[in-house]
């Protein structure tokens, strides 16, 4: 007998629970490796390494870190409605054109 799982590894042991449960046709997962802190604070420490190894100013850097910290709490508190998406969408709009 065959059946369809899913691996996650890291962050995907986050996403496979969440892709296997609006799907009735994954009958298992196998979680490896899952994170030990929120998703948010991985994020932020990736964003942050990422901002040092492209020798970003730290004043920059601060600014665009806290940008990142408040769109993602707000993802994070999203309950869909459409003045929160479009929130969302001009938080994102102007981070990307102030750091291109």
């Amino acid at each position: 007998k065959s059946a369809i799982g899913l691996i996650g590894h890291s962050e995907g042991g986050v996403i496979a629970p969440m892709v296997a449960s609006k799907n009735r046709d994954i009958k298992f997962i196998v979680l490896m490796a899952g994170m030990g802190e929120r998703g948010i604070e991985t994020i932020m420490k990736q964003n942050r390494m990422a901002l040092e190894l492209l020798n970003i100013e730290p004043e920059n850097s601060d600014q665009s870190l806290k940008a990142i910290r408040q769109m993602l709490e707000s993802l994070s508190e999203w309950k869909g409605s459409e003045a929160d998406r479009v929130a969302l969408r001009d938080q994102l709009s102007h981070l990307c054109a102030k750091y291109p």
